[in-house]
């Protein structure tokens, strides 16, 4: 077998692989060190048209189709971004700044406004405070302000990014953000998140969510939602993304796409319109979540637990 034909063929039989595993196991590779080092497929096919050996070439090709394989589903799987995966409390080396915000909890608090800017970077939202609100941030780029508003039963908070953001070292995470928020589990939440280019991980199964609005770019983005008061309305305005959403079983659930999909998966959902996709219990459900997601190249996926 020619080198040439070995490389190609498993090029197109691993990059297939993948996006089957993809689509049925929902597969999570992280793939930033095939990115980091995606020049190497030229440099091991040029060592195979070098060496004389048909052994050699044939191993060689091989290993350049296997990387080029794994760099393709990086790239349509949205893994390439460089700050896929993990948040990390601490990244190696640099000056970081790490900010704490605090806000108490009052057994008076009904409602709260809760707003978030971040340029780029990773975060991680979830309920186990018991303060109204905690975050931490690590910072190499810029510095946050929490501003409060309102008092009483109704309050309303905004952690914003200044507008003096130092780029230092787009090859390495120290041009990102990290932020770690907790939110109280008592009140009911208007929440929004402006945050550009970003890996999101949001746990809200143990608050009562009214509204969510996500307005970003190229995102990978994890969300789990709890039982609402009466109805959730999620918003999903996005560029380039992979959405992954968890809804509870007990709740009846519609999921309106409008945008360019690579590819969705909703699990337990029928289509009841263009792009209007419906839980069985939706109608006789006492308590509802509206996902309206708008999207460029995207994937998403809507599941039940």
């Amino acid at each position: 077998m020619k080198p040439s034909r070995a490389f190609w063929g498993i090029l197109f039989v691993t990059f297939g692989i993948l996006l089957l595993a993809n689509r049925i196991y929902d597969l999570e590779i992280d793939c930033e060190y095939i990115w980091k080092f995606w020049p190497a497929v030229f440099v091991l096919i040029g060592l195979s048209l070098v060496f004389k050996q048909q052994a050699v070439r044939m191993v060689l090709s091989s290993l350049a189709a296997l990387i080029a394989a794994f760099f393709l589903y990086a790239i349509v799987s949205f893994s390439w971004l460089p700050w896929h995966g993990e948040i990390l409390a601490e990244e190696d080396g640099g000056a970081a700044q790490v900010q704490e915000f605090t806000e108490p909890f009052t057994p008076e608090i009904a409602t709260v406004d809760f707003t978030m800017d971040m340029a780029a970077g990773k975060f991680r939202v979830d309920t186990s405070s018991a303060d109204l609100l905690h975050a931490k941030i690590t910072s190499w780029i810029s510095q946050f302000d929490l501003v409060r508003d309102g008092s009483g039963g109704n309050v309303s908070l905004h952690l914003n990014q200044r507008d003096d953001i130092h780029v230092r070292d787009w090859k390495s995470h120290r041009s990102m953000s990290t932020a770690q928020v907790t939110l109280h589990p008592k009140p009911e939440w208007d929440l929004a998140f402006d945050i550009g280019a970003a890996s999101v991980e949001m746990d809200l199964s143990a608050v009562k969510v009214r509204d969510l609005n996500i307005d970003g770019g190229a995102a990978n983005v994890q969300l789990r939602l709890g039982v609402p008061a009466n109805m959730t309305s999620v918003r999903c305005d996005m560029g380039a993304s992979k959405i992954r959403i968890s809804v509870p079983e007990s709740v009846g659930c519609e999921v309106r796409l409008d945008g360019d999909l690579s590819s969705k998966r909703l699990d337990d959902f029928t289509e009841y319109g263009d792009n209007i996709y419906r839980t069985e219990n939706y109608n006789a459900a006492a308590k509802k979540i509206v996902i309206d997601a708008k999207t460029g190249l995207a994937t998403i996926r809507v599941v039940r637990y």
